[in-house]
């Protein structure tokens, strides 16, 4: 934020004429009025432009500075929601339906093509369906399943919204990344026991930032180690991987 310095002074106005004066102070005086309202104006006028130049700064920085908090919004509603599925991620526990017993405050389920966090401990799971009417959960995914997709062996495309290991021992294999849209992730890993070459894919629309920053476009390949995982999130553009 830059804003220039208001340099312009106003003069002091002279004493003025007045009618108890004798006739050679006031011309006198009435002169020297004169002259200094002619400096008056010049000053006042180079003053309004400094002015000008300054409220004009002004609206520029507080547009800059609306623009800045908006960006700044979204970056906090966009790291609440990766928080969010990053901790239902970590916590999570398959599908309810596969679950007995109790269930501890904070832990996730995969169920109806979503994902749910359950708000309290509950004694038995079984008797507690994850729904938007039942108050012991809350849905913070929705058809965002997080389990590990089945291993990809073979080059194809990749869904956005999951969990993708890469098992690659017969023959070479390119994962191609998915057009996403903002609140889409994905995360890609390859097997540790790969032995062929395994490349993610940036093709037709889509790109991706990496951590340091390069930019990625159509038909870069970029190779991924045996054992490695690389985590993305599309949270500010449409068609843009960004490498978490």
């Amino acid at each position: 934020m830059t804003i220039s310095t208001i340099t312009q002074t106003i003069s002091t106005f002279p004493t003025a004429p007045s009618r108890d004066q004798d006739q050679t102070t006031f011309t006198t005086n009435a002169e020297n009025h004169v002259i200094a309202l002619s400096t008056n104006v010049t000053e006042q006028n180079s003053l309004k432009d400094q002015l000008n130049t300054v409220i004009s700064e002004i609206n520029t920085d507080t547009s800059d500075i609306a623009s800045q908090v908006t960006s700044a919004e979204d970056a906090a509603t966009s790291a609440a929601a990766s928080a969010t599925t990053a901790s239902s991620t970590a916590s999570n526990n398959g599908a309810w339906s596969a679950l007995t017993g109790s269930l501890a405050a904070g832990q996730a389920v995969n169920h109806s093509d979503s994902v749910w966090v359950s708000n309290v401990s509950i004694a038995d799971v079984t008797l507690s369906e994850p729904s938007e009417a039942n108050s012991d959960w809350t849905e913070v995914s929705a058809t965002a399943n997080v389990q590990w997709e089945p291993a990809v062996i073979t080059t194809e495309t990749l869904t956005e919204n999951t969990q993708v290991n890469i098992f690659a021992t017969s023959t070479a294999v390119d994962a191609t990344l998915p057009l996403p849209v903002v609140g889409d992730y994905l995360v890609v890993a390859n097997d540790i026991l790969s032995t062929q070459v395994v490349r993610f894919i940036v093709s037709g629309s889509v790109q991706l930032i990496a951590l340091n920053g390069t930019t990625y476009t159509a038909t870069s390949n970029i190779t991924m180690e045996a054992g490695e995982s690389v985590y993305l999130t599309c949270t500010k553009t449409a068609g843009t991987w960004e490498q978490k």
